[in-house]
Order: structure tokens, then C-alpha cells, then sequence
């Protein structure tokens, strides 16, 4: 099987049995998931592919979650959504995709962690902290 059709829509939306696919690999797939090719627009004029996904997730919860769910407008939404958020869920980079290194801080809403990112091997990685509420961030240096 080629990258480009392990990369397709139609392979991002299946589930699958086979090995977990590398975490880079996963977010190039969900990329190319909504985007044929990159925006080539300045960074002010445009949202990122990760705060539009993040949208489209809490959209679909919120339908999910609310009242109004029975309307057909709202069910068919949920209806034709469910498979893309269900695959972005599965594909999403999550707590177990990194090594824990050390926990740098504790509160109400999480713990914050220094992580190793194994899928980032050969890479300039740099130093990665993340939060339970899966919010990863990175410093090069």
C-alpha cells in the first residue's frame, strides 16, 4: 500500500486493525483529510487546520449533547459529521502517544508533564510539556 492511499480520506475514515499508525504520519493524514494542499495564505488571514478541526468536534458534541438533537437538521448533521469526528478522535494524538519524563506541575484541571515524543526520533524535538487537557506544546533550543 502506497503513502498515498494510506493518507486518503476514505483510509482516514475506516477503522483499522493494523499497528497504530506513527503520530506525524496521523496528523499529515488528518490534514489531508480536509486539506488537498497546504493554504498558502499568511498566518493572520487564516485559521489553523488544528483550531478548525477543534470547531468542528465541539460542534458536534454540543449537537449531540443538546436538546435540540431530535430536530432533522441537527440529526442529519450529526449523521453525516459522526464518521469524520470519530476518525479524528481515533487519529488525534493523545497522553499515550508520548513517554512521560517528569510531572512539573499539578492543579484542578490537570497535571502539566515534560513528555518524550517517540515519534519524533531523528528529529529536532526540542523540550515538550503537556497538560491532561491535551494541550502539547513544544520549545525548540
Amino acid at each position: 500500500m502506497s503513502d498515498d492511499e494510506d493518507s486518503s480520506p476514505e483510509r482516514a475514515l475506516c477503522p483499522t486493525n493494523n499497528v497504530p499508525v506513527l503520530g506525524i504520519k496521523r496528523l499529515k493524514q488528518i490534514e489531508t483529510m480536509f486539506l488537498p494542499r497546504r493554504l498558502q495564505l499568511p498566518r493572520t488571514q487564516s485559521l489553523s487546520v488544528e483550531t478548525l478541526l477543534d470547531v468542528l468536534v465541539v460542534l458536534y458534541d454540543e449537537c449531540c449533547n443538546s436538546s435540540l438533537r431530535r430536530e432533522k437538521a441537527i440529526a442529519d448533521f450529526i449523521c453525516y459529521v459522526k464518521p469524520i469526528v470519530t476518525a479524528l478522535k481515533r487519529l488525534r494524538l493523545s497522553r499515550d502517544d508520548f513517554e512521560l519524563v517528569k510531572v512539573i506541575g499539578r492543579g484542578a484541571f490537570g497535571e502539566v508533564c515534560v513528555v518524550r515524543a517517540s515519534f519524533l526520533q531523528g528529529t529536532d524535538a526540542g523540550n515538550m510539556s503537556a497538560s491532561t487537557g491535551g494541550t502539547i506544546s513544544t520549545t525548540t533550543g
